[in-house]
Order: C-alpha cells, then sequence, then structure tokens
C-alpha cells in the first residue's frame, strides 16, 4: 500500500467525526496531495518492481570485487614474506662470507707463530649463522720486495631447498715488515 492511499483513507474515514459534512479545508488539501501522488505511486511501485534483482547483482558484483582484492592482497603478502627471508638469507651469507675473510687473516696474521696462506672451509655454528659456510681462497704475491695476499671468501646458507645464498668477498691485505 502507497503512501498517499493512506492519506487517501484517511482523509474519507468518518472517524472523530459525527456529520457527514464535508471534509474540512485540511483534509481536503491533504486528500488532493494524496490523490496526485496516487497515480506517481503507482509508478514507482512498478518501477521498483522491474528492480527488485538489481540490488542482488550489484551485491555480487561488490563481493566478486573485494574477493579479487583480498586474494591480490593475500598474494602481496606472501611474496613480501619470501621477499623477506631472501634478504635475511642473503644477508647471513654475507656475515659467513665476512667471517671467513675474518679466520683467513687470523691464519695469515697470527699473533704468534708463522702464517699459513692456504684454502680452507670453514663450518660456522654461530647464533644466526647456523648452517651456514664459508669457503676461503688465499693467494701470496710480491710486489717490489712487499707481501700482499689476496683472500677471496664465499659465505653461503642454505635453509632447505628452496632458500639458498651466496656472498663472495675478496680482500687484499699487505704484510706490513
Amino acid at each position: 500500500m502507497c503512501l498517499s492511499n493512506i492519506f487517501v483513507n484517511l482523509a474519507f474515514s468518518p472517524q472523530g467525526r459525527n456529520d457527514r459534512s464535508p471534509p474540512p479545508l485540511r483534509e481536503r488539501a491533504r486528500m488532493e496531495v494524496s490523490s496526485s501522488n496516487a497515480i506517481g505511486c503507482k509508478k514507482f511501485r512498478n518501477y521498483s518492481n522491474k528492480q527488485s534483482g538489481v540490488s542482488l547483482a550489484i551485491l555480487l558484483f561488490i563481493i566478486v570485487i573485494l574477493a579479487l582484492l583480498s586474494a591480490a592482497l593475500v598474494r602481496i603478502n606472501s611474496q613480501s614474506v619470501i621477499s623477506n627471508a631472501h634478504q635475511v638469507i642473503a644477508t647471513r651469507a654475507f656475515f659467513a662470507a665476512e667471517s671467513g675473510v675474518n679466520f683467513q687473516s687470523m691464519r695469515i696474521f697470527p699473533l704468534s707463530g708463522a702464517s699459513l696462506c692456504a684454502n680452507q672451509n670453514f663450518t660456522i655454528n654461530v647464533n644466526g649463522l647456523n648452517g651456514c659456510t664459508a669457503q676461503t681462497q688465499c693467494n701470496t704475491f710480491n710486489i717490489d720486495g712487499q707481501d700482499f695476499y689476496q683472500v677471496i671468501s664465499q659465505g653461503q646458507c642454505n635453509v632447505g631447498q628452496n632458500f639458498q645464498a651466496t656472498r663472495t668477498i675478496e680482500v687484499r691485505l699487505q704484510a706490513l715488515n
């Protein structure tokens, strides 16, 4: 039932009036307004019945868009987590290579005893570098009576098959005579 029909029904109802005299001016104005809207209300009612499935289609469209957005966010988040893991493993590999250079430098320039410049493999068992190795190569050469050492250290860290990183550091050292 349309709102304008309610006004029309109220205007013609004899409730509260004992006589059959014409309605007062206020009720006549209400009756005219309501009767003029009654036609428009009928059109509006037909128009709303024609669009009853549109809201369902719009809702379905919004749900699909939100699902696509959430799937994209999940993919971006998982890629970010993997990228972060690779970065951490690469940093560990760099520190393993740096540790290999430091170990080799201590062998070349010991506090006491003879120096040793040889290829070495180090397995590092320190918190943060567990599972990392350092392979070092040491070369000696003499230029104008000065001894120089070239140390190449390759640090490698593995965390399963998916995450593996290798970093290489090259250092040249000079013996002070």
